[in-house]
C-alpha cells in the first residue's frame, strides 16, 4: 500500500463510514495534519487498487461513501477526475459486478 495510505488512515476512513458519523470527516485535518493538502485524494489508480484489494466488499463500499463525503465538505480534497471514488467503484464493480 502506498505510503500515503496508511492503514491508520483507511481504518479511520472505514470507521466514519461504518459508524455513518460523517460529521467526523473534518476530524482528517488534525488527526493527520500531514494530509490537510489532501494530495492523496489525487493519487494514481494503483495505491487505491490495493487499499480496494485489501477490503472486504463491505468496507470498501463504506469508504467510498467517506471519500464522497470528505470531496463535498473539506476544501482541496476535490478531486475530480482522479477521485478515488472512480477508483474504487471500479474495482468493486470488477470484483462483485451485482454490488454496484
Amino acid at each position: 500500500m502506498a505510503q500515503e495510505l496508511s492503514q491508520e488512515l483507511i481504518q479511520f476512513l472505514v470507521e466514519i463510514g461504518e459508524s455513518e458519523r460523517f460529521d467526523d470527516c473534518e476530524n482528517i485535518l488534525t488527526r493527520f495534519p500531514h494530509f490537510r493538502s489532501g494530495a492523496f485524494m489525487r493519487l494514481r489508480p494503483q495505491p487505491w487498487h490495493e487499499v480496494a484489494a485489501s477490503l472486504d466488499d463491505s468496507r470498501l463500499i463504506v469508504i467510498i461513501k467517506t471519500l464522497t463525503v470528505i470531496e463535498g465538505r473539506i476544501p482541496g480534497f476535490g478531486s475530480g477526475s482522479v477521485s478515488p471514488v472512480i477508483w474504487l467503484c471500479h474495482a468493486l464493480s470488477e470484483r462483485s459486478p451485482d454490488v454496484v
